[in-house]
């Protein structure tokens, strides 16, 4: 069960990092696609990360600062697939987007406030990596808003928020993973030890019924 709760684990977190690559290849202008499948993989990469989200938030005991950021974070995107599905105005729709970036930014800094967050290097490093390509997502959006880029462009800060997003969610990935590569490790070592004990008792046990069996043998002729 605990192997099982570990590579669901695994397999939530991999599935962040492939949302937050769509998203990012859907605001890279660079790529020769057509805007329909631009648009399309930033609404299904979304989409991966609300279900991610949610499904992560499953796996976190109790109401903890890093469970209620979780839940939060999933909430931002399930608002940015609603601004796709039901706003047609391209201004509005941008701005229900940079306020996505800005609940981002609010659940690190929910997550940054549990203690056990704080233990594990790979989650500081992470989220704050995350929360700064938030933060330039938003700015490239800002940016557009007020007209500084037009609007039907993609400024050059949201594609490098995007990317900075991707590594963040490949920290946090990797991070598990060579937790869980440690955990394995060391129980095989102590499955292995305790082994190595019994077959050391097993043999002190036959040794000593050998030595018994000895000397019940050598006491008649004595």
């Amino acid at each position: 069960m605990h192997v099982n709760h570990r590579l669901l684990e695994m397999s939530t977190l991999g599935s962040i990092v492939v949302g937050k690559i769509m998203v990012a290849l859907g605001l890279t202008p660079a790529l020769t696609i057509t805007e329909e499948t631009r648009r399309d993989l930033y609404f299904y990469g979304s989409v991966i990360q609300v279900d991610s989200d949610f499904l992560e938030a499953e796996f976190l005991q109790g109401d903890t600062p890093y469970k209620m950021g979780t839940q939060l974070e999933a909430f931002g995107y399930t608002q940015a697939v609603y601004g796709f599905l039901t706003i047609q105005d391209p201004l509005a729709q941008l701005k229900l987007f940079r306020s996505n970036n800005l609940i981002q930014i609010l659940a690190i800094l929910i997550f940054l406030s549990d203690e056990e967050v704080r233990k594990e290097n790979h989650l500081i490093i992470g989220n704050i990596t995350d929360g700064i390509g938030n933060l330039i997502s938003a700015m490239g959006k800002d940016n557009r808003i007020r007209g500084i880029t037009p609007l039907s462009d993609i400024d050059p800060l949201e594609t490098k928020g995007a990317w900075v997003q991707v590594a963040a969610a490949v920290i946090v990935l990797l991070g598990e993973w060579m937790i869980q590569r440690d955990e394995r490790s060391n129980s095989k070592k102590e499955s292995e030890g305790h082994k190595v004990k019994d077959i050391r008792h097993t043999n002190q046990t036959l040794s000593f019924e050998n030595r018994s069996r000895v000397g019940l043998k050598k006491r008649p002729l004595e």
